[in-house]
């Protein structure tokens, strides 16, 4: 049989992240990387991305 190799995925999810700018969505953390994801009800399309890249998320 062959060996298989598993990876593990370690990712730490924070809802309603404060920070000192304001409040995330939510933030992913997996390895070196953090992932900020807002996230929009009855809004303009890019409306989300426009937060993150005002507030210097």
């Amino acid at each position: 049989m062959d060996k298989i190799k598993e990876k593990i995925l370690v990712c730490w999810m924070i809802g309603e992240d404060v920070i000192s700018r304001g409040r995330i969505d939510l933030s992913v953390v997996v390895w070196d990387r953090v992932y900020i994801i807002e996230f929009k009800i009855d809004e303009e399309e890019g409306e989300a991305l426009e937060q993150i890249k005002r507030k210097c998320y």
